[in-house]
């Protein structure tokens, strides 16, 4: 599709974003309200998953750069300190950069970045802190460039059609080489002879049969000097290598692949590689796989990292120690939290120290080596407060938070916060019922005077359980009762005049939703469960009856989307649409019948786009317009708003980041649906949306 995309990107507003409003603080006279206070983690523009083979440290290892593959971002750290001294203003190269592999130049006076997403490389002055070039270069998804050995040129395999493009770094030309039934991976140039470039790539043999390779290839003829095919173990077709590491005597080479299966988990071998008899010498499968790697030649140890990510990932994944000598994994460091592991580098100065980015957690580390020990650690996000829950009461909404042990009060047909109040416990399961608050967890049950906070009521039910969110239709509660953070044991139904257990229904041991949608006539429930990957299962409950009326399975294999984690649903009362979110579909269900009638498939209308490369992906919210012409969907894996035109039936190009991150993410509207707000979890603020144009109105910061 060659639509041109017009992307209304809003950079997350920095000092004073929520200007004007005020804080409320309590003293002896009650409620005053002081001027919030400019928050200094917005210094500099917070950037959100660290790009793949994205980091590079300064040969005095005292700076690293590192650029982001869901921000249009680039970060400086200072490594003396462990902060971010400064951010890059990497807007000349486009927008959804989607970037990725970096490298420095010797002299560590330039940059140089892939950007997926704008098909483009960016070249920075490290000194004026300005992109000074973007070449026209499409780079090879998650594959590191690599500079030569004088510095004067950068290498660069593209996606586009397995070329070459080398990168003089004089002047920033670059030429392209193109061989027929050649395809590049990543290469390391020879220190011996310029001419030759080691590669482990793939050749094209009739009838289009892709055969893994690892090949000397001579650059001043374009030729072939020397090549050995690879077993399908070894580096299986169709697959890239990461990253290509040769020793300096060039009698070994290291490089290491990954893919990502099913289960979110990668999967993939570390090899080393003969030089002299241009043999495998070791081809050793990794737990979850080789997302990148860093060789000391010195004590012959390479430092590999991985990945395994989703709700069924453990979140501590170590480094792993391999050793050259024996062709084995000796040690495994431990680093926590960790899942999806981006990029690692050995400090050029001191090579008792290794540093590593972490996307999930969005952070850099610096590991001690010989210990084994994290010595510094740097997120680049504040979430000193974690809101992850905005209960609606009446006019207003109730932030809930993990951290802050406080209720945000906001007024929702404004934006302005009001006040706080403080909470009985963290966390829990909270909503609003006949004018007060509920929060529940273990065997007690709070009600909580709204205006004050006071608590009203403390109820001790008959059961322990561990709830997210409390639902409330008519005079009943329901109130999933998690065994883990998202595997479900019970729905529990509670008589809400008095907190009595009405009944318990065994859940499926599996993911569920974090609430009960509940119909506008509270005359039906609904609940999901499933996984991204797996069969999204709707449950239709009659809330008189508490029976089930129907259940709609909805296959992976069919949609291709999943369940979402954090459901949310709007009314169609007209035309008696449920709108449902999915895991990247928004599912369609007749409100009478209660069968599926469609979806509106998020993944397959941006896949298709040329240039969308933020994945919309756990949705977790969805407005109408006030007009209801259009349907907002919130995407929390992309920090992004996306249009459906129910008029015109078709997803917009136009996408709205909302300018804040999200690992547990709510979403209201307000009553008087001009509004729509997400609390977003790892950066300590909720995004105010109009719902009319779709545009950012004000994000307003949240302080302890």
């Amino acid at each position: 599709m060659k639509t041109k995309i017009l992307i209304g990107l809003i950079i997350l507003i920095v000092l004073g974003v929520v200007g004007g409003m005020f804080w409320y603080q309590k003293d002896k006279t009650g409620w005053v309200a002081i001027p919030t206070p400019t928050p200094t983690t917005e210094k500099y523009f917070p950037g959100w998953l660290p790009a793949q083979s994205g980091l590079t440290i300064s040969s005095d290892g005292k700076t690293a750069y590192i650029p982001f593959e869901l921000d249009d971002a680039l970060s400086v750290v200072d490594l003396s300190t462990f902060t971010v001294t400064d951010s890059i203003d990497v807007s000349p190269a486009g927008i959804m950069l989607s970037s990725s592999a970096a490298v420095l130049s010797l002299d560590g006076k330039k940059l140089y970045v892939s950007n997926e997403g704008t098909k483009n490389v960016m070249v920075i002055n490290t000194e004026t802190k300005r992109v000074e070039k973007v070449l026209p270069i499409k780079p090879l998804h998650a594959t590191a460039i690599t500079i030569s050995k004088d510095g004067s040129k950068v290498y660069l395999p593209s996606s586009e059609d397995g070329a070459l493009y080398v990168i003089n770094t004089s002047d920033n030309s670059y030429r392209r080489i193109f061989i027929p039934g050649v395809i590049f991976g990543p290469v390391v140039p020879s220190s011996s002879n310029p001419d030759l470039l080691y590669v482990a790539g793939m050749f094209v043999k009739p009838p289009g049969i892709f055969q893994s390779y690892f090949y000397i290839f001579n650059v001043s003829n374009n030729t072939i000097v020397r090549s050995v095919r690879l077993a399908n173990e070894v580096l299986p077709p169709h697959t890239y290598a990461r990253r290509l590491i040769v020793n300096p005597n060039e009698t070994m080479a290291y490089f290491g692949w990954m893919e990502v299966t099913g289960d979110l988990r990668g999967a993939g071998n570390f090899v080393v590689f003969d030089l002299n008899t241009f043999k495998v010498l070791a081809s050793v499968p990794i737990e979850n796989g080789v997302s990148d790697f860093a060789v000391n030649e010195k004590t012959s140890k390479t430092y590999i990292i991985g990945f395994w990510s989703g709700g069924g990932a453990p979140q501590k994944l170590s480094i792993q120690e391999y050793d050259i000598a024996t062709s084995k994994v000796v040690r495994s460091i431990p680093v926590s939290p960790s899942s999806d592991q981006r990029a690692i580098v050995i400090d050029p100065a001191d090579a008792n120290y290794l540093y590593m980015t972490e996307a999930d957690f969005n952070l850099i580390r610096k590991v001690d080596i010989p210990t084994g020990k994290e010595v510094a650690k740097l997120q680049f996000n504040k979430a000193d407060i974690q809101p992850y829950a905005i209960i609606r009461g009446d006019d207003m909404g109730y932030v809930i938070s993990r951290l802050a042990q406080r209720v945000y009060k906001l007024d929702l047909n404004s934006g302005q916060l009001i006040a706080s109040i403080k909470s009985p416990f963290q966390g829990g399961g909270w909503g609003f019922y006949q004018g007060n608050l509920y929060a529940g967890a273990g065997n007690t049950i709070y009600a909580i005077r709204a205006s004050t906070g006071k608590v009203i009521k403390k109820y001790s039910i008959a059961t322990e359980f561990s709830p997210i969110t409390l639902s409330f239709f008519g005079d009943k509660m329901a109130a999933i009762d998690y065994e883990t953070a998202q595997i479900a044991r019970r729905l529990l139904i509670f008589d809400a005049r008095n907190m009595t257990l009405l009944k318990s229904i065994e859940l499926p041991r599996e993911p569920h939703g974090d609430k009960v949608i509940v119909s506008p006539d509270s005359s039906k429930f609904y609940i999901s469960r499933g996984s991204m990957v797996g069969t999204t299962v709707i449950t239709v409950f009659d809330a008189s009856t508490l029976k089930i009326i129907n259940t709609i399975e909805i296959p992976y294999l069919q949609l291709r989307h999943g369940a979402s984690y954090f459901p949310e649903a709007n009314f169609d009362e007209v035309n008696r649409i449920l709108y449902l979110t999915g895991g990247a579909s928004v599912y369609k269900i007749d409100m009478d019948t209660d069968k599926l009638i469609g979806a509106l498939n998020l993944i397959d209308a941006y896949g298709g786009l040329s240039g969308i490369r933020w994945s919309p992906t756990a949705i977790c919210g969805v407005a109408f317009s006030p007009s209801k012409e259009k349907l907002f969907a919130f995407g929390a894996d992309a920090h992004s708003l996306f249009i459906y035109d129910l008029i015109k039936s078709f997803w917009s190009t136009k996408i709205i980041n909302l300018g804040g991150y999200s690992r547990d993410c709510d979403a209201v509207i307000s009553p008087n649906r001009q509004y729509f707000y997400t609390a977003n979890s790892q950066s300590d603020n909720i995004t105010m949306v109009d719902l009319t144009s779709g545009e950012i109105v004000k994000i307003i910061e949240l302080q302890k």
